[in-house]
């Protein structure tokens, strides 16, 4: 086991060190040599539609100050997938930029407008080059910007900008704002995952290296006598540190080789360097190999005679101080860690609590907003038709939830003026849904005597209400009535009022808001294609598109051609120029780095908790072994006079458990120097320790053996 370690040691850290190699790439394909990097924001503009026209001039204005402009775009189609459009001619142009950070290498000839370069390859002609990624998990395609004119995506959003001289970049910027109005930011926008897992990448070589010196310090103590040997040979401490590693070394270095060689035959994309960094990080793993084992071997040395090292004599009793300090600094350093390491995930985790609350969400996707240049802006037949063409196609899957209503008041005077007017039924909150949302959330239906209904028999438009608010229908009837009439008037709707009842509960309202993440009790519209007019108009329409991430009508990705049906559907309806591919947003899209956090923070917890477990376990384990083994002749003589096993080993425990106790309380007090202490993580902690320290003294107490008496009580085989 101890020759198995250090080999497993290596091959982790060698396993880190390509997925740090593997993140320090993925941030570079942003990154263009001998260029900074700003960025600008375009948000929409009512005085100013930002059309092809617009874009051109955008275009033209940052040739004349010499700066490149980059788009990066997630694919609608998969979140994992980034596509950059970049302001350069021709595809050339852009390999010459990223050929300064990468090795590109040329797959076709082609050179038309749209030739593109990839971190994949996409087996098309039109992909010119290719950029080896080192695991081939990363996927960026970078497109000239003609590609996204040519597409009329939406060119609201942020745009890096590449210059050489910052004069260029203020130039650049403030002509920006005369072709766009006033309504930019700008500023580089930076992903605090990239330090995140730098630090837990850092941290778990750290715990590496921890394990890998107790497993050096047990397998050099486990071979004293042969130092003691060599020792009465006349031989110097690195003499025998080199001898005592030589057999060692060649399982070692034979392990490394093949280690490198696996990594040449399976990660194919690696260049040169980065095998030679690796080669670099085993080369320092055997270093430290060697210097642990030499310090090891002085830890033996010092203090001892020649002759009780030949004999092993209170060998033990020199481990085990020692694998009692180590204990005793490692449950310090572990509870330390974990609390801060739980500080880290929880402010990590704060910024996912949206996303926590969404996950629902993650296979679905909305049209998020439109071409604000559209003459079709206004053509409200055309968009309410487009809800009937999307319910009404059987290839989509979808559902309808709009709680725009329901907000969390600001106040305690907002929230009972609210009151108030709900009591004189002057104004009522009300949700509106589909029912496709009723079904989906399992909803039963009662008429106003209390007899189930199936939703699907009841026509047109009907409201729902909890059975405790049912004394309030009329009052809200005569509300609605009257705030609707006016619309419902205008686009010829009939307003037929049949109201039903549900069991009290609360709802799930769809929202990426956490304040209003479920409704209790709420009152629900439940809508259809009757309703002849968008939301954009009026709160009493339906929310099909443009409002961002609040958008009603959620559809769900089943597969790749659900965006395709969409905009065969946008084109039946006559809206193609209002809305476009790059309209649609998914969820998951949306969520991407959200995502990544959440895999980060799952992975770092359960390997975080596997290692220090472990470690902790082996420690212990050790730890005990070798406090018997140094009272090995008081234990023989106890079990000689007749001692139960309990009480021969209960100054043992004593003993183990008073280094523990120690080491809580000085974590105690570090902790509460920090200021980061958290009484209940600590309490777990502790608990969690003791108990992997009663098991450990249970098991080596049942499994110790008294069938060598008389060698034991000479000193024994071992010691």
């Amino acid at each position: 086991m101890t020759k198995i370690i250090p080999i497993f040691c290596i091959l982790v850290a060698t396993v880190i060190s390509i997925v740090f190699l593997d993140f320090n790439q993925s941030k570079d394909y942003l990154v263009f040599s001998g260029y900074d990097r700003n960025s600008v924001r375009i948000n929409y503009n009512d005085g100013v539609s930002v059309t092809n026209e617009t874009m051109t001039r955008i275009l033209e204005l940052a040739k004349e100050n010499n700066v490149i402009l980059a788009k990066s775009n997630v694919s609608s189609t998969d979140s994992s997938i980034r596509n950059i459009y970049v302001t350069e001619d021709n595809v050339e142009q852009i390999k010459e930029l990223i050929n300064k950070k990468f090795k590109v290498d040329k797959l076709n000839d082609s050179s038309n407008d749209l030739s593109f370069i990839s971190t994949y390859n996409h087996n098309n002609k039109n992909q010119a080059f290719i950029i080896r990624d080192l695991l081939n998990n990363n996927k960026y395609n970078f497109y000239t910007f003609s590609t996204l004119l040519n597409e009329q995506g939406n060119y609201y959003g942020e745009y890096l900008v590449y210059y050489k001289d910052n004069n260029d970049f203020v130039n650049f910027s403030n002509n920006l704002k005369l072709i766009v109005g006033e309504d930019i930011t700008s500023g580089l926008s930076t992903n605090n995952l990239q330090g995140e897992i730098i630090i837990l990448l850092v941290c778990a070589i750290f715990v590496i290296m921890i394990f890998y010196f107790i497993f050096e310090v047990y397998d050099t103590y486990y071979n004293s006598k042969k130092i003691g040997c060599m020792k009465l040979l006349g031989f110097d401490k690195t003499k025998i540190a080199n001898l005592m590693i030589k057999d060692k070394s060649k399982i070692y270095i034979l392990s490394s080789v093949i280690i490198l060689i696996l990594i040449a035959i399976f990660v194919k994309n690696i260049n040169i360097f980065q095998f030679l960094f690796l080669t670099i990080i085993i080369l320092i793993l055997l270093l430290i190999t060697y210097i642990l084992n030499l310090a090891c071997v002085s830890i033996i040395l010092k203090g001892y005679n020649t002759a009780s090292i030949i004999k092993k004599q209170n060998i033990a009793i020199k481990i085990s101080k020692t694998s009692a300090r180590l204990k005793f600094v490692i449950t310090v350093m572990m509870i330390i860690g974990i609390s801060l390491l739980s500080s880290s995930i929880v402010s990590l985790n704060s910024s996912l609590k949206v996303y926590n609350n969404s996950k629902k969400l993650l296979d679905y996707g909305i049209i998020k907003d439109f071409n604000a240049d559209s003459q079709d802006i206004f053509n409200y037949d055309k968009q309410s038709n487009l809800y009937t063409i999307l319910y009404n196609d059987k290839r989509l899957s979808m559902f309808y939830s709009q709680f725009s209503d329901y907000v969390k008041p600001t106040d305690d005077e907002e929230a009972q003026r609210i009151k108030d007017w709900e009591a004189s039924g002057t104004y009522f909150e009300y949700a509106s849904v589909d029912r496709n949302y009723l079904k989906k959330e399992n909803i039963k239906i009662y008429d106003l005597n209390n007899n189930p209904v199936n939703i699907d028999d009841i026509n047109g438009v009907f409201f729902l209400f909890a059975k405790s608010e049912k004394n309030i229908i009329s009052k809200f009837e005569n509300f609605y009535s009257k705030d609707s009439q006016n619309d419902y008037a205008e686009y010829n709707m009939p307003l037929n009022f049949q109201a039903y009842l549900y069991d009290d509960q609360s709802f799930d309202t769809y929202r990426l808001d956490l304040d209003i993440k479920y409704v209790k009790n709420p009152r629900l519209r439940v809508v259809d294609d009757s309703i002849k007019i968008p939301y954009l108009e009026s709160s009493r329409g339906i929310s099909v598109f443009g409002n961002s991430l609040t958008t009603g009508l959620k559809i769900k990705i089943d597969n790749d051609n659900t965006i395709d049906y969409v905009m065969e559907d946008v084109n039946k309806a006559g809206l193609s120029d209002l809305i476009g591919k790059s309209n649609f947003l998914t969820f998951k899209e949306y969520f991407n780095d959200e995502i990544q956090r959440a895999k980060t923070i799952m992975i770092s917890v359960c390997i975080g908790i596997i290692l220090v477990t472990l470690v902790y376990f082996i420690i212990a384990m050790e730890v005990f072994s070798l406090y018997v083994k140094s009272e090995q002749q008081t234990v023989i003589v106890k079990y000689l006079l007749g001692f139960n096993k309990q009480d021969i080993f209960k100054p043992i425990i004593k003993k183990n458990l008073l280094y523990t106790v120690i080491a809580f309380i000085i974590s105690l007090l570090i902790l509460l120097l920090l200021n980061i202490f958290n009484i209940i993580l600590f309490i777990v902690s502790v608990i969690a320790f003791l108990i992997i320290d009663s098991l450990i003294s249970i098991i080596i107490i049942k499994k110790y053996k008294f069938n060598k008496v008389y060698i034991d009580l000479k000193g024994g085989e071992n010691d």
